[in-house]
């Protein structure tokens, strides 16, 4: 009988540190869980507020930079550089140069720098609501999620302002933004705010061609009229009375006897 007691006894004393164990462990598991959730909400802290801090370093040098008078000639470029070609070339109109904004490289800050994240795929529709068309120049190119309202003109008749660049859009709209609403269509990309951003600008007849990967056409376009034909205004000028043109769904080689004041569909591209 006794051999009996004591095996029984082994038995419950084994069972109570079993139990014990479990106790310890779950304690454990708990403490480690609200240890990692304190790092981590300290972590979204730290990030939130860093990011704030670059944010409103950026604001502040913008506000410096547009009181020095470079205006649209600012550039946000990680970097440093401006491809304004009418920037200065000492980085002066450039938030994220010594000699600009003085700004430190804070981006990496942020959620990411690319509006699609590291790896994008054409056609994707970004957070934002921007569309990743590819690469150009080594920098990504977006499009808007919609055409411009309406359809707009290309500009004055009469006047040449020798935006003749095929591959360049930015060149072209940096000749014709000075003379503000006189071309309808590329005043309408530059002084686009849309998605978040205002360094739209009307395409050049190669750069539009990246609105297209084979035979699929990137979402929404054409969705300036229900027609099924359209045409569409790139920046590329012609000569005093035309400028060039693609159209859809042909992306057919640029027309060069469009009449500026005809009514055509725009889609703005930003490059980044």
């Amino acid at each position: 009988m006794k051999r009996n007691s004591e095996s029984g006894s082994a038995i419950i004393m084994l069972f109570i540190a079993v139990a014990l164990f479990g106790l310890l462990a779950y304690a454990f598991m708990q403490s480690s869980r609200t240890s990692t959730s304190w790092l981590e909400n300290e972590s979204d802290k730290a990030t939130a507020s860093g990011t704030q801090d670059c944010n409103n370093a950026v604001t502040l040098a913008t506000k410096r930079l547009e009181a020095r008078g470079c205006g649209n000639l600012i550039s946000f470029e990680p970097d440093g550089r401006n491809f304004h070609p009418s920037a200065p070339q000492d980085g002066s109109c450039s938030i994220y140069h010594t000699q600009g904004g003085g700004v430190r490289n804070c981006l990496g800050l942020a959620a990411s720098t690319e509006p699609c994240g590291p790896s994008p795929y054409w056609g994707q529709v970004c957070p934002d609501g921007s569309i990743y068309i590819g690469e150009d120049g080594g920098m990504s190119v977006f499009t808007q999620g919609d055409d411009l309202p309406g359809k707009l003109t290309w500009g004055s008749i009469g006047t040449f302002r020798n935006a003749t660049s095929s591959s360049d859009g930015i060149a072209n709209n940096a000749l014709l933004e000075p003379h503000g609403n006189a071309h309808p269509a590329a005043w309408g990309c530059s002084t686009s705010v849309a998605h978040g951003y205002d360094d739209w600008f009307l395409p050049s007849s190669s750069e539009f061609l990246l609105l297209r990967d084979g035979s699929t056409t990137v979402q929404n376009l054409k969705d300036c009229n229900a027609g099924v034909n359209q045409d569409y205004w790139v920046s590329t000028e012609h000569d005093a009375n035309s400028a060039k043109w693609r159209s859809f769904p042909a992306f057919l080689v640029p027309g060069t006897g469009s009449g500026k004041s005809w009514n055509m569909c725009v889609r703005c591209i930003r490059k980044q």
